[in-house]
């Protein structure tokens, strides 16, 4: 480089300023069979219960348990929009944050559903 630059070394510096997000996954799930419905929500189920099918991380545990509600009860109406925020944030609107109102989102999918 010096060679280049007839002995004069060139720098640069330049500064980046970099933004990032976090953004934490709570899978949201709703069953209804009949008059009853069941919501089920990731982060306040404890799995202990799965035994030896307990998996890993809780994600897994919660696909797993909505895996097997569904296999047992074939006739129960699921629906899943509530699992990500893109759906929770679809049947909320822009009026409503996901993370403080997700019990207004579940009474509507229940209302919706019946």
């Amino acid at each position: 480089m010096a060679l280049l630059t007839s002995g004069l070394k060139m720098t640069k510096t330049t500064e980046k300023n970099l933004e990032s997000t976090l953004e934490t996954r709570k899978g949201s799930f709703t069953c209804m069979r009949g008059s009853a419905n069941a919501h089920f929500r990731e982060g306040r189920l404890t799995y202990e219960a799965l035994g030896i099918a307990m998996q890993p991380t809780r994600q897994a545990n919660f696909v797993y348990l909505l895996e097997e509600l569904r296999r047992h009860s074939p006739e129960a109406i699921y629906d899943d929009r509530l699992m990500n925020r893109a759906g929770q944030v679809q049947l909320l609107g822009p009026s409503f944050s996901p993370e403080k109102h997700l019990n207004i989102a579940t009474s509507l999918l229940a209302k919706v559903l019946r």
